[in-house]
């Protein structure tokens, strides 16, 4: 009897999940294909260099790395902006062009790395981008396929009067879910600065 309950939540559940979770994936990759396709021209710029050289001598001389409000942001803002938007019928469109966003300019960094600098490049975006996003970027699809389940559930009940389902759609574990999200964000950031504040010097592409 408690299997077959456990197999009919799980029922419940995957139906409305599943294609939310897939519409961010289709985007972000999407965003991840633009991304890495533009990149070509823009490396080909004398721009692109001055600005990660830059970039990187701030890193370098600790100017950057070391403040953790930054690096929340940095690292969280995308989140963010989906929670916010899940809150309101505007997420339906928000959230997947915010996937597809999210997706371009992670691709898009890191192939201009690995176009200017070769393999070197590619060790710095693993560092610098690599390690974070391995943890974010899922963190992101969580909230993301939450926030927009909550948008479309927002948008049914508001412009075709569908009562929501289930306890409703804010639930407790909603909120739950997300503010363990941030959580592990804020962790996130912290090892994030210790990275950048003593592991960027021995990058390859610095003199």
């Amino acid at each position: 009897m408690n299997k077959r309950k456990v197999m009919s939540s799980i029922a419940s559940v995957c139906p409305s999940w599943v294609p939310v979770f897939g519409v961010c994936a289709v985007a972000f990759v999407l965003g991840v294909v633009a991304g890495t396709g533009s990149s070509s021209a823009f490396s080909k710029s004398g721009v692109s260099g001055e600005i990660l050289s830059g970039y990187f001598d701030s890193l370098k001389g600790g100017e950057a790395g070391t403040d953790l409000a930054a690096l929340f942001w940095w690292l969280a803002k995308y989140h963010i902006l989906v929670f916010l938007l899940g809150f309101s019928m505007l997420g339906v469109f928000g959230i997947p062009i915010l996937s597809f966003v999210r997706g371009f300019t992670l691709s898009f960094t890191m192939a201009v790395l690995v176009r200017l600098y070769s393999s070197d490049g590619a060790i710095a975006g693993a560092l610098i981008l690599g390690l974070s996003s391995l943890f974010s970027i899922p963190l992101f699809f969580l909230m993301a396929a939450d926030a927009l389940g909550a948008s479309l559930e927002l948008t049914r009940s508001g412009l075709f009067l569908i009562a929501p389902s289930g306890f409703g759609i804010y639930s407790k574990p909603y909120f739950i879910r997300s503010i363990v999200i941030f959580l592990f964000l804020v962790l996130l950031a912290l090892g994030e600065r210790a990275v950048l504040s003593y592991g960027v010097s021995a990058l390859p592409i610095f003199p």
